[in-house]
Formats: C-alpha cells, structure tokens, sequence
C-alpha cells in the first residue's frame, strides 16, 4: 500500500455510524491546509450537520494557517507515546462529526507534515453517514484506506495517493 507523506503505512480512517441519506453538490475546494486542498460543500438537507459551524470553521481555519504548530503539538503527544512503549502513532476520534469536513482537515494536516496519524474514526448519527462517508471520499489524496461500517458490515475504499502533494 502506497505511504502518504508524513502518515504511516497502515493508516485507516474509520466512519461509524447507523444509516443516512444525503442530497450532493459539486466538488469544489472549500480551503487548503499547506497547499492541500479540502474538498466541501455543505448539505443543510441532511439536518444540522450537514452545515459548517462556526467553530468547525475556525478549528478548519487554524489548521489552515498554523498547520506546523498543531503538528508539533500532536508530535510531543506520539514522542510521548513512544517513551512509554506505545510506537503506533496517534489516534484520533471526532464524535458528532456531521459532514466529516474536520477529519477531512485533519488527514490534510497529517498529509502535509511529519505527524504520524495512525487511524481517524469519524462519528455521528445514522442520518450523517452518507455525508461523512462523501466528505471523506471526495478527498481520496488525504487518507490510505477508508472502512465505512455500518448495521454490522463494512465497505473497505482506498486512497488516491498519486493525487497527493510530494
């Protein structure tokens, strides 16, 4: 499997959640994190979350401009980890994720630095499934392998890294 700059070979991105349903809209570049562009566009019609809130928009815009600083911080977290015998890199968890569009951010930021991300697992009621699970496909270049598992099954997607920022 092909190695994302600055992830580890191995990384999934994981999306938990029931069921849902989601009407589209065309792929266009919402922001970019170190020239990485993230791919968005809001669907109110899945419910609250499938809009942007304000402070999913200004944790997205901090990554956006202070993207080496969140990756050192999260470095310090796996040297951590790593003095304590734990040499699988960082995890992380949205709950309530909505759209997805944050983890996405996150992938890109993972994607364009040194950090060392394991694994995203991205969550939300059933009714938000089908929009996370479209958030993170739309952008292929951010992430290896994508597990959708839904009622007990699993659907397994794998990554674009031919499309990704060298």
């Amino acid at each position: 499997k092909s190695k994302a700059q600055g992830l580890q070979s191995g990384q999934e991105v994981f999306i938990m959640a029931e069921m849902g349903d989601n009407s589209g809209g065309d792929k266009q570049v919402f922001l970019s994190i170190d020239e990485t562009p993230i791919y968005f566009r809001e669907d109110w019609n899945t419910g609250i979350g499938g809009g942007l809130w304000s402070t999913g928009l200004a944790i997205a815009k901090y990554f956006e401009h202070h993207y080496s600083d969140v990756s050192d911080n999260l470095n310090r977290l796996a040297e951590m980890k790593r003095k304590r015998g734990e040499n699988d890199g960082i995890s992380a968890i949205e709950l309530g994720s909505g759209n997805g569009f944050l983890s996405a951010c996150l992938l890109a930021l993972a994607q364009t630095t040194s950090l060392s991300l394991k694994n995203v697992v991205v969550t939300d009621m059933e009714d938000h499934l089908i929009l996370m699970e479209k958030t993170i496909r739309t952008n292929p270049h951010v992430w290896d392998e994508l597990i959708v598992t839904k009622e007990g099954s699993s659907s397994t997607y794998h990554g674009s890294p031919s499309n990704r920022k060298e």
